[in-house]
């Protein structure tokens, strides 16, 4: 009887841990997302910004333009535009690093 309450134990603990896993996500622009790696990517790529702009990170909005789909984790951003103060930019990640793919600082559209 052991035996057999030992596979169900396991299999409820897997669910529980899945479900609680997949409801663990936020929304940004659409987009269900890891909130945890989105609330240190989004820093570093606003950090970047704000350096390049010149500008308050706080005065910075950021969208997710692309993304990796991690249906059980939530999705992971792979290109975030920025704009603010003015200036746009687009950051893609590269092997876990957020580079300028391209910018425009100073003046209207």
């Amino acid at each position: 009887m052991l035996m057999l309450r030992f596979p169900l134990v396991l299999l409820l603990a897997v669910f529980t841990l899945l479900t609680i896993v997949g409801c663990a996500t936020v929304e940004v622009d659409g987009r269900q997302v890891n909130p945890t790696q989105w609330q240190q990517e989004s820093k570093r790529v606003k950090d970047q910004a704000a350096f390049l702009f010149k500008c308050p990170s706080d005065d910075l909005e950021l969208k997710i333009l692309d993304a990796y789909e991690d249906p059980a984790f939530g999705d992971y951003a792979t290109v975030i535009g920025v704009s603010g103060c003015g200036d746009t930019a687009i950051y893609k990640r590269i092997e876990g690093h957020w580079v300028l793919d391209g910018a425009r600082t100073g003046g209207p559209a």
